[in-house]
């Protein structure tokens, strides 16, 4: 369900960009522009694994941190936040 929904979001930033192109004047929109959603959709992707297994691991931690969802968020945000940035920009 989680991967569904961030597929989701993935898709759902695609509108809005394309939106904004629209608003700016672009009315342009190829083929290239088309392919665009499968870079997206790949960066996506690694960020939501990144962060499922974050997620998985935040639930072997001490009670403090598995305790509540709000802190095992934290913790695992905390936690994939850099590999998310590096799986982002090496897949672009």
């Amino acid at each position: 369900l989680l991967c569904v929904c961030g597929m989701f979001q993935v898709l759902a930033s695609f509108m809005l960009t394309l939106s904004t192109w629209k608003l700016f004047g672009n009315g342009s929109f190829t083929f290239m522009h088309g392919l665009v959603i499968y870079i997206i959709l790949g960066v996506g992707a690694d960020d939501i694994f990144v962060f499922i297994d974050a997620w998985k691991q935040s639930r072997a931690q001490s009670e403090s941190i598995s305790g509540s969802i709000s802190t095992r968020l934290q913790w695992s945000l905390s936690r994939a936040a850099k590999a998310m940035l590096v799986t982002s920009i090496t897949t672009c």
